[in-house]
């Protein structure tokens, strides 16, 4: 599926990079959905798009590393983790890193 990667890193972190790295700072809301479907798991990025994935581990590991790179850009960000059921198991907030000079580029 689209999202899984050998080496561990979620492979559209280096779009996310490109999309938003360029850019100034600045305060922006984003939510992330891990949600199931047919034959495995989709996160929900509205930076860079829908990921599928075989395993809702590996989708809650990119979507955890995808927010903490959002932060980085100054992005407040809330992960919404859905069991099989599509049921809300749990909510993690990701909050905008203010201590980052303004045009620094994500690393």
């Amino acid at each position: 599926m689209g999202g899984e990667g050998r080496s561990g890193a979620c492979l559209h972190q280096t779009n996310v990079e490109a999309e938003l790295g360029r850019q100034e700072p600045q305060y922006v809301k984003s939510r992330l959905d891990v949600t199931p479907v047919e034959g495995g798991w989709r996160l929900v990025c509205p930076v860079t798009g829908d990921l599928m994935f075989l395993s809702g581990g590996r989708a809650e590991q990119c979507a955890r590393q995808t927010a903490l790179l959002l932060a980085r850009l100054g992005h407040e960000v809330e992960v919404r983790i859905h069991d099989r059921f599509d049921n809300l198991a749990g909510t993690i907030h990701y909050f905008a890193d203010d201590d980052r000079p303004a045009g620094e580029q994500a690393r």
